[in-house]
Order: structure tokens, then C-alpha cells, then sequence
């Protein structure tokens, strides 16, 4: 009797824990690439297996932008004659994302990107002056927190 209560108990500690794993909020870096002088703004999600935690990701942050990317590796295409500004933010969110197709994918949508206190809200938007307007509503600029961005990534339902 206490090897059949051994084994369910295992049992439904293996199931919370599979619930557990799945209801956890998926870790991502996410980059703001700007073209200076312009309205052209790319966002990008970027998500590895190997990165688990906020602390994770502001390690590999911090690492890439002094040392090279270990996890993240990623080039984002210059095009000669236009000065870009790229930044980085950590967030955590429960939605998951299509893989990155790179700058030139000819599907693009437009996103309210919003990473308030490390959690990331994403909002697909119909035109790029519709989310502007709403981040004007709030504040006058864009930040790294909050922004309109083009991307290839679909949000995944």
C-alpha cells in the first residue's frame, strides 16, 4: 500500500510539475533598432532555451554588448549611409512568438511594445501613426520601454 501511495504521489508531482513549467512566463530579449532620423523602428524577440530568468538574460545583455553574444547571436543588417541605434531590454511574458525572419521579409507588423517592470505587452496595431498615438498618449517620446516597432514575428496563438 505505501509503494501505490509512493507512486501516485510521484505521479502528480511530476503532472504540477509539467503544469508548473508550462504556465511559466517565456524569458526574452527584446531589441529596438531604429534608423535615426526616421519613423522605421524594427522589433525583435528574441528567446533561447538556454535563457530561463530575467537574471540570465540581463547577464547574456550585459555580456553581448561588452563581449560578443554568446547565446543571442544575431547581425542586424546595416544599409550604407543611415546611422542606427540599437537597444536591449529583459522581459518576461506569457505570449511566444514566431521565429525571427530576418529585416527583409516583406510581412510586417506593426506592435505597441510595451516592457514595464520586466514584463513585455505586445499589442499588434493597424498603422504605425495609430501606435503612435497611443504612445503619445501616455508620454512624449518613445523609449526602450515603450515603442512602435515593424517585425517579421507574428505573435502565436
Amino acid at each position: 500500500m505505501k509503494a501505490l501511495h509512493f507512486a501516485v504521489v510521484c505521479v502528480l508531482l511530476l503532472l504540477t510539475g509539467r503544469l508548473l513549467a508550462a504556465e511559466s512566463p517565456e524569458i526574452y530579449m527584446v531589441a529596438k533598432n531604429k534608423i535615426t532620423g526616421t519613423t522605421f523602428t524594427q522589433a525583435v524577440f528574441f528567446k533561447s532555451d538556454e535563457i530561463t530568468t530575467l537574471a540570465e538574460c540581463e547577464t547574456e545583455l550585459e555580456y553581448g554588448l561588452t563581449s560578443g553574444w554568446r547565446i543571442y547571436t544575431h547581425l542586424l543588417r546595416k544599409v550604407h549611409g543611415f546611422d542606427y541605434s540599437t537597444q536591449y531590454s529583459c522581459a518576461e511574458s506569457d505570449l511566444l512568438f514566431s521565429k525571427w525572419i530576418g529585416q527583409q521579409s516583406a510581412r510586417r507588423v506593426i506592435y505597441l511594445v510595451s516592457n514595464k517592470n520586466g514584463h513585455l505587452n505586445v499589442k499588434p496595431q493597424q498603422s504605425y501613426a495609430a501606435c503612435m498615438s497611443q504612445v503619445r498618449a501616455t508620454q512624449s517620446e518613445e523609449t526602450r520601454e515603450l515603442f512602435c516597432g515593424q517585425s517579421s514575428q507574428k505573435i502565436i496563438e
